[in-house]
């Protein structure tokens, strides 16, 4: 899985194994006691978090607070694989986990190891981002297809699951168990399922992705079994898809302490902008305790540094209105600083241009718009009376007669009785003998 994800040049995966009870570690390997983060703030460096196989014990209460924040506060991403100390049978039941994850779990689950399944995708699963696995829709529906059949040209088989109770009202199932022998008391059993939580999202994956009861799926679904390079391409990019999309708010959010934000980016001369700075403190929390100052730097390169105080009503929002007299470009940079160490810096650039009529009015006109709809037979409504529009154009409404002149003959049905009273009046005098 590490190679798969790493294969997108800006991804990196850092991987820690906890070798089983009794088991050798790897040489250049942590446990997660020993290399999970330990602070929130070495943790939020990370945008995924992959838990499998892990007993919940291994982390601390510390940890286990700060990973469910990690995703409903700060939009990371969540996902658990399947394995024999998985779910519920791990420990997880019950706790945080429980409510971040999109599946229901029971601490009295037992594992399903040595039970063969396919899986079935489900219609909402046909549609969603993380199964798209190939680009052609025909190619991505065989592949799927593969994992639900038995033959010679089955796609790989999975040898055992972890059993949930069911899935949550807000979850998404994209796949489930289709052997009906393996149904629970609420359906089929979930495979693959996803959530939003919070800001971020979290993801069930019920089996093993890897070796056991995922070794096949691992290294021989793809689009040529026969090629190394594309035996394991669905697998590869199956993974991909889900991080991408757990790590979709993370991706688009900054992740930086310090934030500096402005109202807009042009602005006319005389207005004065109004600057927003959020102020988090090293274990991403908001706060009011920092100092901020904003330097300003105008067109002619002066630079000036003024303070910028806080907003009690949302926690870490600093604001300050500024005055730029000058037409120009102006560069912002933000800094905080807590108990004496610097937090962090933002920048952004406003530009200032001439004031027009537009920019210095910007409040609605109503004598001018009262005027227009006299003159033109309307009526000039505020915002709250919006609700009387409809009785308005009931009353207003009245029948409409119109007329148009039709010359007779410029139309064809007229020009053709001219033609068949004349060829009447021809054969009349032909049959009487007249001239």
């Amino acid at each position: 899985m590490k190679e798969a994800l790493e294969e997108d040049r800006d991804v990196d995966v850092d991987v820690l194994l906890w070798p089983g009870e009794g088991g050798a570690l790897p040489p250049g390997f942590k446990t997660p006691k020993e290399g999970y983060p330990r602070s929130k703030k070495e943790l939020y460096q990370y945008d995924v978090i992959i838990d499998s196989d892990i007993p919940y014990e291994h982390f601390t209460p510390d940890q286990v607070k700060w990973t469910v924040d990690f995703a409903a506060k700060h939009g990371g991403g969540f996902v658990m694989v399947g394995g024999w100390h998985a779910f519920g049978e791990g420990g997880y039941a019950k706790t945080a986990y429980d409510r971040m994850l999109p599946v229901e779990m029971n601490p009295n689950d037992k594992h399903a190891d040595g039970v063969d399944f396919r899986w079935r995708v489900t219609d909402e699963g046909r549609k969603h981002p993380i199964m798209q696995v190939a680009k052609d829709p025909g190619r991505n529906r065989e592949a799927w297809e593969k994992l639900n059949t038995l033959g010679p040209n089955s796609g790989p088989g999975f040898h055992g699951y972890s059993k949930t109770t069911r899935y949550k009202p807000a979850a998404t199932v994209l796949a489930v168990i289709a052997d009906e022998e393996q149904e629970g008391a609420y359906g089929p059993l979930v495979v693959v399922a996803v959530q939003p939580f919070g800001r971020g999202r979290s993801m069930a994956f019920t089996t093993d992705s890897t070796g056991g009861w995922g070794l096949e799926w691992e290294d021989s679904w793809g689009e040529d079994e026969n090629d190394p390079a594309l035996r394991n391409s669905y697998y590869k990019t199956f993974w991909k898809n889900a991080v991408r999309w757990l790590a979709h708010y993370r991706m688009q959010a900054p992740n930086q302490l310090v934030q500096l934000e402005t109202d807009r980016l042009v602005y006319g001369r005389g207005e004065t902008p109004e600057v927003r700075v959020k102020v988090l403190t090293e274990d991403y929390e908001p706060t009011h305790d920092a100092q901020v100052k904003l330097a300003v730097t105008g067109p002619d390169g002066k630079r000036n540094e003024v303070s910028v105080f806080p907003r009690y009503d949302e926690p870490g929002i600093y604001e300050r209105k500024l005055e730029l007299p000058a037409v120009g470009r102006y560069e912002l940079e933000a800094r905080a600083a807590l108990k004496g160490d610097e937090l962090g810096r933002d920048k952004a650039l406003v530009q200032v241009r001439p004031a027009t009529e537009e920019l210095r009015r910007l409040s609605q006109d109503v004598e001018t718009l009262e005027k227009i709809a006299k003159e033109s037979g309307g009526e000039y409504l505020a915002l709250d009376k919006a609700g009387t529009v409809p009785d308005l154009l009931r009353k207003d409404t009245h029948v409409v007669q119109r007329y148009r002149d039709v010359d007779l003959w410029d139309r064809w049905p007229v020009f053709a009785l001219i033609i068949a009273v004349l060829c009447v009046e021809w054969f009349y005098r032909k049959k009487h003998g007249l001239p």
